[in-house]
C-alpha cells in the first residue's frame, strides 16, 4: 500500500471544459492577482517580531563570495600527492637549507598521504565485511517505520470516514 494516495480536485469525466469567455475571466482574475500589491509587511499582532539575522563571519564571506559571482574553490589536495624533491649531493643540505626544507616538505607529505591511505583501506576492510548488513538492517528499520505510519494513516482514515 502506498503512503500516500493521489487525489484530483478535478473530475475530468464529469467536469465540463470551461468556454473560452469562463476561461478568460479565469485568466483575467489570476493576473489581477499577480499583479497586485497585495504584499503586505504587517504581521498579526500575536506573533512575536523576527528574530535578527545573525551570520558568523563565514557565512558573511560566503554570502559575499557568492553575491562577487566569483567561483567556489575546491579542496586542495596537494597535500595528497607525492612531490618529486629536489636532487642532491653529499653535502647539499649544509650549502643549501631550502634543499633540506624541500626533503622535509616532501617527506611531511608522503607521511600525509600514506596515513590516509592506511586509514581508507581500513575503512574500505570494514565496509566490505559489515556494510552489507547495515545497509539491510538500516533498510529493515525503515520499512517497519513505513508499516507503523501507514497503520497510523488507516487508523485516521477511519476515525475520519467513521
Amino acid at each position: 500500500m502506498p503512503l500516500t494516495n493521489a487525489i484530483h480536485e478535478s473530475l475530468p469525466y464529469i467536469d465540463t471544459e470551461p468556454s473560452a469567455s469562463e476561461r478568460a475571466a479565469a485568466l483575467a482574475l489570476i493576473l489581477a492577482e499577480a499583479n497586485s500589491d497585495n504584499t503586505t509587511t504587517d504581521t498579526h499582532p500575536s506573533l512575536p517580531p523576527p528574530a535578527p539575522l545573525t551570520f558568523t563571519p563565514l557565512i558573511l564571506s560566503e554570502l559575499s563570495r557568492i553575491e562577487s559571482k566569483t567561483p567556489i574553490t575546491g579542496i586542495t589536495t596537494t597535500h595528497y600527492e607525492s612531490q618529486d624533491p629536489p636532487s642532491t649531493t653529499p653535502n647539499s643540505d649544509r650549502t643549501s637549507p631550502a634543499t633540506l626544507l624541500a626533503w622535509r616538505s616532501a617527506i611531511q607529505n608522503a607521511y600525509t598521504s600514506h596515513s590516509y591511505l592506511s586509514s581508507r583501506v581500513s575503512n574500505l576492510g570494514l565496509l566490505e565485511k559489515y556494510g552489507k548488513n547495515a545497509w539491510l538492517e538500516g533498510n529493515r528499520q525503515l520499512e517497519d517505520i513505513l508499516r507503523g505510519l501507514e497503520r497510523e494513516l488507516e487508523v485516521r482514515k477511519g476515525e475520519i470516514d467513521g
